[in-house]
């Protein structure tokens, strides 16, 4: 968390709302086409689509641990 937060920069918006991630935060999470934004309750994620899709392919999710997580989460 330290490392994400400590190399957190501002960004501003063009005229049609796009923001710029910067190169080394892309490169940092393998995003080199097309993004996928995931919302995470408090916050929102930025995958690379191609690692989101293997990620949440439901035959690879592991359905006890995700009841899991979701019951502590109060869900």
């Amino acid at each position: 968390m330290r490392r994400v937060i400590a190399s957190a920069v501002e960004v501003d918006m063009d005229k049609q709302g796009r923001i710029l991630i910067p190169a080394a935060h892309r490169e940092d999470a393998n995003i080199n086409s097309d993004v996928a934004i995931v919302g995470q309750i408090e916050r929102i994620e930025l995958w690379d689509r191609n690692e989101w899709d293997k990620l949440s392919d439901p035959r690879a999710i592991d359905r006890k641990s995700v009841e899991e997580r979701l019951t502590a989460y109060g869900i």
